[in-house]
């Protein structure tokens, strides 16, 4: 799921998106991040997914 700010940003140029393919997953802990933002994280760990996304002939600006 994208966050409020990845889906709008993403959203405008959906249509032009030709394939994503996952490269990889890269595991974060709470420990890794800030203190500040450590008291904001919902879960011990998570995993973000490193994706190349190909565009198709259509310009998207």
């Amino acid at each position: 799921m994208l966050s409020k700010q990845g889906a709008q940003f993403w959203s405008a140029k959906i249509n032009a998106i030709e394939s994503v393919t996952v490269l990889a997953m890269a595991r974060r802990y709470r420990e890794d991040s800030e203190e500040g933002y450590q008291a904001r994280c919902k879960v011990e760990q998570w995993e973000l997914p490193l994706v190349e996304v190909v565009f198709g002939d259509t310009c998207i600006g």
